[in-house]
């Protein structure tokens, strides 16, 4: 997820429309749903700490886990300018594939296509097992995937976005190219981001690869590695997944 170093500075702006606070409230009823004296959680691919922060205020004590360095600069940066309860949020600079705290959770966590990013078989269960070795028996593992059969029904497509303050103006193209055998999707991105008092330009091209992912395979892999799949889930709306389901999460626990 290095992929992230060069316009992580910007992300906040590119996202700042994201629900934040509702997904939040979505994950964190999720885990008292299943327990509802869960404390701590553990974010792999944690960014900028919007998600982290919130769930502080939540009443969890809360951990996260990011490879790039600039997102964790910024998600300290995040911190100080919460309140009193996200002071207790950690941050750690680390490989999600491999990293161990030497501590235990309530739950593990991991959003915004986090899995996708592991798109090596061997990728993904190192994933999976930093979940396992970071949670008490019995605790509670999300995550959230691009739904295969929606990929491949409602294919990705070029698409734009821009975002700007009162400092700059950041304009993102995105093409994807799709790499049907390895169930991968490389994204491109071309990044300009414009500076309003000089005037002047900094383009940015980088190439995102996402696997996208489906019910069966990570079923197999989760249960190797000794999770129970409790359900799949549309994000957010608690449907269930369909053709036209791209983002859908995963709800597992840890059974031994």
């Amino acid at each position: 997820m290095s992929v992230f170093g060069n316009y992580a500075s910007y992300y906040d702006l590119l996202y700042k429309d994201k629900d934040y606070n509702g997904e939040v409230r979505y994950v964190s009823a999720l885990i008292r749903e299943i327990n509802p004296l869960a404390k701590s959680l553990l974010t792999l691919g944690c960014g900028t700490g919007k998600h982290e922060l919130l769930f502080s205020e939540y009443g969890f004590r809360v951990e996260g886990i990011d490879l790039s360095e600039v997102m964790i600069r910024l998600a300290e940066v995040n911190k100080g300018k919460a309140g009193k309860q996200a002071q207790n949020v950690k941050f750690h600079r680390g490989d999600i594939r491999t990293i161990d705290l030497h501590e235990k959770f309530d739950a593990v966590v991991s959003l915004f296509h986090v899995a996708c990013y592991q798109t090596e078989n061997e990728d993904l269960i190192k994933f999976i097992r930093t979940a396992k070795k970071h949670l008490n028996k019995g605790g509670i593992f999300i995550f959230d995937v691009w739904h295969g059969p929606a990929v491949l029904t409602d294919r990705p497509a070029s698409r734009a976005r821009n975002a700007e303050d009162e400092k700059i103006k950041v304009v993102r193209k995105t093409e994807p190219v799709m790499l049907s055998e390895q169930n991968v999707v490389e994204v491109n991105y071309n990044i300009k981001i414009t500076d309003k008092i000089s005037k002047t330009t900094l383009e940015i091209n980088e190439c995102h690869r996402m696997r996208y992912l489906f019910r069966p395979e990570l079923k197999l892999l989760l249960e190797g590695e000794g999770f129970e799949l409790l359900k799949s889930e549309e994000w957010v709306t608690k449907q269930p997944p369909s053709y036209e389901t791209w983002y859908v999460n995963y709800i597992a626990r840890l059974t031994y």
